[in-house]
């Protein structure tokens, strides 16, 4: 009877063990999904950003226009100006040309305004940069162990840590990949 119920509690340990395991596995599992999304998000990303970094030659030739048009006018010019400067058929052919270079990250426009073209200097990252620094310093922070009312030295857990570890490799692998200088 009592080796009898050493077995049974012995099989009621085993039993919660493999719960623990199978629910680790699981989160191996989720983890390794999420690795997988980040990867492809990153390689979908990278030609996107090679893109904003180095526009075409006709965005080019359309971001010199609108900047100097600005300069010498103080707005930016009209949708049909743009088309006669650059030799375009119509002027979808310009708001086309004019979406890309927004979404790509060149021009900003105000919705619904007349003349609200703005060329955004492509090597300006100084608010990137500064939000990039302020959330690797958070976290870096968050990962130094803390003092308690009492003076008792705090300790993060090691998932917590992990969790902030895998923040912090991420945030400096995208600072890297946009060639940020940190």
């Amino acid at each position: 009877m009592i080796v009898l119920a050493a077995n049974l509690k012995a099989c009621g340990f085993l039993v919660q063990k493999a719960r623990y395991v199978e629910k680790d596995i699981k989160n191996v599992e989720k983890y390794l999904q999420n690795v997988h999304k980040y990867v492809e998000n990153m390689r979908k990303s990278r030609d996107k950003i090679y893109y904003m970094k180095h526009p075409t030659k006709k965005q080019t030739i359309l971001l010199k226009f609108i900047d100097q048009y600005t300069e010498e006018h103080d707005y930016s010019p009209s949708y049909r100006e743009i088309m006669r400067a650059m030799n375009l058929s119509s002027v979808s052919a310009v708001a086309e040309h004019i979406n890309n270079c927004v979404s790509a990250g060149f021009l900003k426009k105000v919705p619904n305004a007349a003349r609200s073209l703005k060329v955004i200097p492509i090597q300006d990252y100084k608010e990137t940069k500064t939000l990039f620094r302020q959330k690797i310093t958070e976290l870096e922070a968050k990962m130094k162990p803390s003092e308690n009312e009492e003076g008792d030295i705090m300790e993060l857990s090691d998932s917590k840590r992990r969790s902030l570890e895998d923040d912090l490799r991420t945030l400096k692998a995208a600072a890297n990949l946009l060639d940020l200088d940190l």
